[in-house]
């Protein structure tokens, strides 16, 4: 029995080695299978965080453009009251001016 042991000890040793690979392999690799889980369950925690975001944003866009546009007819409105009062005010200096000369011409 002790020849055969000593006949066949680097295969026993190398059979015990490469089970003791395999078992931390196997170890290593659910590891990374239980990281990976977690990685995709936390990868989609955040998509949901960012889809949420961009609803904000997008509802926060919204509101700023109806802003925008309300003060954009205002400011359009505006202008065109400024044209029509610069109009106004050049027809009284030009009647204005024709007065005065009807007024000095006796």
């Amino acid at each position: 029995m002790k020849q055969q042991l000593l006949k066949w000890w680097p295969v026993i040793v190398g059979i015990c080695m490469a089970l003791g690979w395999v078992v931390s392999s196997s170890i290593e690799l659910g590891e990374l299978k239980s990281d990976t889980a977690h990685q995709h369950e936390s990868a989609k925690e955040q998509r949901t965080d960012l889809q949420e975001e961009d609803v904000r944003i997008y509802k926060r866009i919204d509101k700023t453009d109806k802003k925008v546009n309300r003060l954009k007819k205002k400011v359009e409105s505006t202008s065109d009251t400024l044209i029509r009062i610069d109009t106004q005010q050049s027809v009284i200096i030009k009647n204005q001016e024709k007065i005065l000369t009807k007024l000095e011409a006796p």
